[in-house]
C-alpha cells in the first residue's frame, strides 16, 4: 500500500480506498466494503484465492455475508501493485488435485467449456464441459480458438 496509507496499528493498515490489511502471521487478511455480486449491496468482503486445477491462484473478493464470490477474478498485477503477497491470501478451495484430464487421466485438470465463454457468454454454462490437463486444454484452444486470447477487450 506504500504511501497511500491513512492509518496503521499492530500489523494492520488501511489505504485511501478503504482496504484494511491485517498481518496474521501465517496469512494476510484483506478486507473492504464493496458491492456484492449477488445482491448489489455494499457488503464486507475479503480478498481470497482458489487454487485452480492447473495450480494457479485465482484471486477475488469473497462476500462474508453470502459466503460466495463478490465479483470477478482480479488480475495478479493489480493485487501486487497494492503491496499484497498473493501467496499469503487465504485459500478458499484447492482444486489442483480434484479432477482428472478426460484425455490422459492426469490430475490437476481445469474446467474446459466446449462452447467458449468468449464466444457464447453466459450461455457457455449450458453446453457440455469437461476437465482437461493444461496441455490438452491449451492444445484444444490452439487448434480450435487460436485467437481467443488475442481478442480486443
Amino acid at each position: 500500500m506504500g504511501g497511500a496509507q491513512t492509518g496503521r496499528t499492530k500489523g494492520r493498515r488501511t489505504d485511501f480506498m478503504g482496504i484494511e490489511i491485517t498481518d496474521r502471521g501465517d496469512h494476510v487478511d484483506v478486507m473492504a466494503e464493496r458491492n456484492c455480486n449477488k445482491c448489489a449491496r455494499p457488503r464486507n468482503v475479503r480478498l481470497v484465492r482458489n487454487i485452480a486445477g492447473n495450480g494457479t491462484s485465482q484471486v477475488y473478493w469473497y462476500c462474508t455475508f453470502h459466503s460466495g464470490a463478490a465479483g470477478q477474478f482480479i488480475q495478479h498485477e493489480k493485487i501486487k501493485e497494492q503491496g499484497i503477497d498473493i501467496d499469503r491470501l487465504p485459500i478458499i478451495e484447492n482444486y489442483s488435485e480434484y479432477f482428472q484430464c478426460a484425455v490422459c487421466g492426469k490430475l490437476g485438470a481445469e474446467l474446459h467449456h466446449w462452447a467458449p465463454k468468449h464466444l457464447f457468454g453466459d450461455d457457455a454454462e449450458a453446453y457440455p464441459q469437461s476437465y482437461l490437463c493444461h496441455h490438452h486444454h491449451m492444445r484444444w484452444h490452439d487448434l480450435v480458438t487460436p485467437d481467443m486470447n488475442r481478442r480486443e477487450k
